[in-house]
């Protein structure tokens, strides 16, 4: 602009620094503003403000301070969304003392706080399951003669919801009448999952009814909601109906549908018809989608259908979605579940090879797989691979060893895994307990089995004997 002649005034050069600031660019952003300060132009708050905007989204609270001191060396004002975005980016982080000090510094500083920045603090501590905080923050807008609006409605729904107090969400929906406040689809999609993390599905499908009669149409969001609660509550004849409701009704489903409903079909054990529809999840363009890919290749292992998951495996590679170390766990511990331990190094082998190193969680399944298949001359190698990485034990880690030696008849060996676990802090869970104590009574060692019988609690206790078909 300025080789040709043209002059950017200080609204253009705010627009310029808030386009960068959208594409993530915001130190572009702010070489751009000091060009701009360094050739005579004045910029004002506004512009100031698109930094600190930029800062806030990608989280880099320190930078937006940073900005803000800026401001105060060169004389520029803040103002009240100066200090709401610093308090936007706090919540975000769910730094809610933070968010707070800065409204406390908007009130010593004489500033009007208006209903929107107590708000955006009312929001995050309702995020963060601080509603008894958030209750307070209203209080206080009250007594500041701020109204309760639409955006505080929906974070107070939201926040009950969140802590399991839909009765509390409730009173807030219908007080929204009296308030002359106007719900809309998040107000409703909100109390619809409230109600179904609760299992009240009955009232889930009614509010949707009302929602319908208010002239709002029930979105993909709304159904994928039901599903999972249907799924939760085991009414999965019920959760096909709605799905093809869903269709007829010309709505196209999301990647969180489409794996909520084969989830279903795995759940009912129907993995024919796990496979049939997921034809149609391909012809709905989601050939690229990572997240749907696990979750059919999740379901087929744990049916042992490794053909299949292999095939769908092979699928996603020629298609050009990228497995990532999820997959690569899934397909491992499928093999490993059913004795192939070979197979599952065949893909930690290519895991590795894409640079994708096994977690902790990789390394149990295979230490279990180890036992299954009986190819223990595999285990030590694997344990000090583990060691060389740096990935220490866990309680499941224990565990797998523990109970490995137990099926192969070497207690010894077991019976040292559980007093490193315990020397090392951890503390057994019923399942470990079950396995020495089992190995214990098969020893005939019945009074170090009773020890450990007395060491624990009841209800452990009562679990163990269940496992252990005592009684």
């Amino acid at each position: 602009m300025i080789r040709i002649g043209i002059v950017p005034d200080v609204f253009t050069c705010s627009i310029i620094a808030n386009a960068h600031c959208k594409e993530g660019r915001v130190n572009r952003a702010v070489e751009f503003v000091k060009e701009m300060e360094n050739s005579g132009f004045e910029l004002n708050v506004v512009s100031y403000n698109s930094l600190i905007d930029g800062f806030v989204s990608l989280g880099d609270m320190e930078g937006a301070k940073k900005v803000m001191k800026l401001m105060i060396e060169k004389g520029i004002s803040r103002n009240v969304v100066t200090y709401t975005m610093l308090v936007k980016g706090y919540c975000k982080k769910s730094e809610m003392e933070e968010a707070e000090k800065v409204i406390k510094e908007m009130e010593e500083e004489l500033m009007v706080v208006d209903a929107y920045a107590y708000g955006v603090l009312l929001d995050g501590y309702c995020k963060v399951g601080k509603i008894d905080y958030a209750v307070r923050i209203r209080q206080e807008m009250l007594k500041m003669g701020l109204k309760t609006n639409l955006f505080v409605c929906n974070s107070l729904i939201n926040g009950y919801c969140k802590v399991g107090k839909t009765h509390e969400a409730e009173r807030i929906f219908m007080c929204m009448d009296d308030w002359k406040i106007k719900p809309d689809s998040f107000s409703y999609n909100t109390l619809v999952d409230g109600y179904c993390r609760v299992g009240h599905m009955s009232k889930a499908f009614k509010l949707c009814d009302e929602m319908l009669q208010e002239g709002i149409e029930p979105s993909v969001l709304t159904y994928n909601t039901l599903l999972k609660g249907l799924c939760c509550a085991g009414a999965f004849n019920d959760a096909l109906f709605l799905w093809r409701m869903m269709l007829k009704k010309g709505l196209t489903p999301d990647e969180v549908g489409c794996c909520t409903l084969l989830g279903v079909f795995f759940k009912m054990g129907d993995v024919e018809s796990a496979l049939g529809f997921w034809k149609s999840i391909l012809a709905w363009g989601f050939s690229k989608n990572r997240v749907i890919y696990n979750t059919m290749i999740n379901g087929l292992c744990k049916f042992g259908k490794m053909d299949d998951a292999k095939e769908i495996f092979g699928k996603m590679m020629e298609l050009g979605c990228l497995p990532d170390g999820i997959t690569y766990r899934i397909l491992s511990d499928g093999y490993c579940r059913i004795g192939e331990i070979d197979e599952a190094f065949k893909f930690k082998d290519k895991m590795e090879r894409e640079a994708i190193l096994p977690t902790v969680g990789m390394y149990n399944s295979l230490i279990s797989g180890i036992f299954k298949s009986r190819k223990l001359s595999k285990l030590g190698d694997l344990l000090t691979e583990m060691h060389t990485r740096g990935l220490a034990p866990n309680l499941f880690t224990y565990g797998a060893l523990i109970s490995g030696w137990c099926d192969v008849g070497n207690s010894n060996k077991a019976f040292g895994i559980f007093f490193e676990m315990t020397e090392r802090g951890f503390a057994p869970n019923i399942k470990i307990c079950s396995k020495v104590v089992s190995c214990l009574y098969r020893l005939g060692r019945i009074d170090d089995a009773n020890i450990l019988l007395q060491k624990m609690d009841c209800a452990s206790l009562g679990k163990l004997m269940m496992l252990e078909g005592f009684f």
